[in-house]
């Protein structure tokens, strides 16, 4: 299974600093973005002040461990413009196994999005009360840590992560930021963003070549609905759990081309007389021509214009720019 991690511009250097591995960075969920991290609540009203105070000493003052986290999707416009910083980052592909082997212990899993808190049953917390026992107090345990450090709102669905807590002996911490080294190894892609700048571009580049890393290109075509991946004339599509080599790419706009590598798609093949004749058939082109129309009218079906200079007289045209369908005669 692969893992992702987008990476801002400024982290990729660190990840790549120290020869032979991958830095990966980690996190406390009291230092992460949603405020909400390892909140917690029982299922059930607890019966007595003895056993919520119970439930406040093993339950809520949980520590808080070293974490990373991942998306499973490469292809996210969300996650490539949230953490990516607008795709001028890049993205890493891990594989899941080679990964977890870097760690003396590594607990993984996929974060569950509910509107709801994370909730542990209260018939566990009044068991492990009742009896006393350590073994029915570190399963509680266990069952906190499971709903907590692996839910999260509904709002964070989009991430569609699967995250890794390891024990603190595990990082490296270096001037207030947990690092974990992992070997080149466990590193299955390198994928660029499609704005990145040249010169990291160039640095990811060098570094692939390097160590024998796949280097893939995120793109954004024109006439395709969904993000790709491109390397040289070569043409990736992201399957669910691999990347899909699909025909080449159009030699002129980029996008997928389906019929053969290296020629040009469907939309790029029209001629210029064709689309000279395109442009012909509306009047539009000539009342723009001969300049009646000052560029292209604005609007918005089923949308009136609205702002201080539109003419209450007369809805829908406004007084700099006339609508001209509301003037139009013989055109």
């Amino acid at each position: 299974m692969l893992l992702f991690k987008y990476l801002s511009p400024d982290a990729v250097h660190a990840v790549f600093g120290n020869v032979g591995v991958v830095s990966l960075k980690f996190g406390r969920p009291a230092t992460f973005n949603d405020p909400y991290e390892l909140f917690l609540e029982t299922d059930q009203p607890l019966e007595s002040d003895d056993q919520m105070a119970f439930y406040e000493h093993f339950c809520r003052d949980l520590p808080q461990l070293p974490v990373t986290c991942f998306s499973k999707y490469p292809h996210s416009v969300p996650m490539w413009a949230h953490y990516a910083r607008d795709s001028k980052g890049i993205c890493l592909a891990f594989d899941e196994d080679t990964l977890v082997e870097s760690f003396p212990a590594a607990f993984i899993g996929d974060v569950s999005y509910s509107d709801q808190p994370a909730q542990v049953a209260s018939s566990m917390i009044k068991y492990a009360f009742a009896t006393g026992k350590r073994r029915h107090t570190v399963r509680l345990i266990a069952a906190v840590n499971r709903a907590v450090y692996f839910t999260k709102r509904s709002e964070w669905r989009y991430e569609g992560e699967r995250r890794m807590v390891v024990d603190d002996e595990a990082v490296i911490d270096c001037n207030g930021s947990l690092f974990g080294r992992v070997r080149n190894e466990t590193l299955r892609y390198i994928i660029l963003g499609q704005n990145i700048e040249k010169s990291l571009g160039d640095f990811c580049n060098e570094h692939a070549v390097t160590t024998g890393i796949p280097l893939l290109s995120s793109c954004v075509g024109k006439r395709v609905y969904e993000p790709f991946f491109s390397q040289g004339d070569r043409c990736f599509r992201w399957n669910g759990s691999a990347f899909d080599q699909r025909a080449g790419r159009c030699r002129k706009c980029g996008d997928p081309n389906p019929v053969s590598p290296a020629s040009l798609c469907k939309w790029c093949k029209i001629g210029e007389d064709v689309q000279e004749n395109a442009r012909a058939r509306s009047m539009l082109s000539a009342t723009l021509h001969y300049g009646i129309d000052h560029g292209i009218p604005m609007g918005f079906e089923g949308l009136e214009p609205r702002g201080n200079a539109v003419d209450r007289a007369v809805p829908g045209r406004n007084a700099r720019n006339p609508d001209p369908l509301s003037q139009e005669r013989d055109l």
